[in-house]
């Protein structure tokens, strides 16, 4: 007990340490936000979102942690995730530092912009020139505050604010009144107006907006989902309220699974069937499978499919240690095997419907046959630790006299 305790506040150390490292992802992201559309962030957004992904996967790899019950195995998984966390440190610290060159490149790219607005003509009069230290003329004066109460709100994005930065600096280098009049009336309405714009937007929808985009990131968190950024911006609340939607959806589903793994494991157990071990499967499709499986007899197994999409699918197979085709002669004996379990399966549909689950629409049975007859190769699952000898054979000595029957998806006749 005393050693999982220690590993458990590693763990809780590298979860301090992964925080704070999730914490710079809304910076980056706002660096990211302010650049875009000004210079290319493609590399910059793409090592980002990589960020965000490692951050999640590692958040996962820890809950894990916590949850094992092999120390051994918890330690070796520890030293793995040193090892990333030492990798995302030196990632961080390198975006940190495009994140700095992004700024620069905004700020260079903002001053080629705004340079040409108070340019002196090559051919200016003397006499229409204001003299060194002379104060600004008082409607000037007004505006440069109005500038100024801009370039402080904290709620304006930095490449507003520094477009507004640009033209009070050159609006006090100028010196000659007809330009500064001509860039009041003129200039100013269009560098003031989508500030403005911006923060009635802001006051309108700014709270609703944070509070949504929290919830986004933690779903998407929960979800194992990518990320995707949604800057603020008019129509940007219903974009986030979609998204969590759809988000809302999934997780919901999620849930209605593990309760259905949990009820399934539940009931098997209390048939005889205990838990020999489990995996996780992704195609190349991206179509992703859980499987469970469970102990049938000293040499046969029950796997329990959960897809994504709701469908359960249940095989038996007999288990070896290598990847082969069943004999003629375990086929037939499967097939016994899959017959004595059909009479049990009406009372595994009972129990479940019991505890709410009812699987007549995500799985149905055939007849067994040899055609479903395979070897379950025990070195894909991640196995149970073993249990003693005497309960595991109280536990399935049960399930020995019982078989299993194949399964075919929902919507296929019998």
């Amino acid at each position: 007990m005393e050693r999982h305790e220690e590993i458990c506040a590693q763990a809780r150390e590298y979860e301090t340490e992964l925080k704070a490292y999730e914490k710079q992802l809304p910076v980056l992201q706002q660096s990211l936000q302010n650049a875009d559309g000004w210079v290319d962030t493609q590399a910059f957004a793409s090592a980002m979102r990589e960020n965000a992904r490692k951050c999640s996967s590692l958040q996962d790899r820890l809950t894990a942690v916590f949850e094992m019950q092999d120390n051994a195995k918890a330690e070796r998984e520890l030293a793995r995730i040193d090892a990333a966390m030492q990798e995302l440190d030196g990632v961080f610290s390198q975006q940190q530092e495009q994140s700095l060159e992004l700024e620069q490149k905004l700020a260079d790219a903002l001053d080629t912009t705004v340079a040409g607005l108070f340019e002196s003509d090559a051919a200016q009069e003397q006499g229409e020139t204001c003299e060194s230290g002379q104060e600004l003329p008082e409607f000037v004066t007004a505006d440069i505050e109005k500038l100024l109460s801009l370039r402080e709100n904290p709620h304006l994005p930095l490449v507003y604010r520094q477009v507004v930065t640009k033209a009070i600096a050159r609006m006090k280098q100028a010196r000659e009144e007809r330009r500064l009049l001509s860039f009041c009336e003129v200039e100013l309405p269009d560098i003031l107006k989508p500030c403005e714009t911006f923060l009635q937007l802001w006051h309108a929808d700014g709270e609703t907006y944070l509070h949504l985009m929290r919830r986004y990131e933690a779903l998407c968190r929960m979800n194992a989902h990518e990320l995707e950024l949604v800057p603020f911006a008019d129509g940007a609340v219903q974009d986030l309220s979609s998204r969590i939607a759809a988000e809302e959806a999934c997780a919901k589903e999620a849930a209605k699974q593990a309760y259905i793994g949990q009820a399934m494991d539940e009931v098997m157990a209390e048939m005889g069937y205990d838990v020999l071990g489990n995996r996780e499967v992704r195609k190349r499709n991206g179509r992703h499978f859980r499987n469970e499986l469970y102990r049938c007899s000293t040499d046969t197994a029950i796997s329990v499919t959960y897809a994504d999409d709701g469908q359960i699918a249940v095989e038996l197979g007999k288990t070896d240690d290598e990847d082969r085709l069943p004999t003629p002669a375990e086929g037939a004996v499967l097939v016994q095997q899959m017959n004595a379990f059909c009479r049990d399966f009406k009372e595994i549909e009972a129990r479940l419907a019991a505890r709410g689950v009812c699987l007549d629409k995500r799985l149905a049975l055939t007849p067994p046959s040899t055609a479903y007859a395979q070897i379950i190769n025990l070195r894909d699952y991640e196995q149970t630790a073993p249990q003693e000898n005497e309960k595991a054979e109280e536990q399935a000595g049960r399930a020995r006299k019982k078989r299993q029957p194949t399964v075919r998806q929902a919507g296929e006749e019998t």
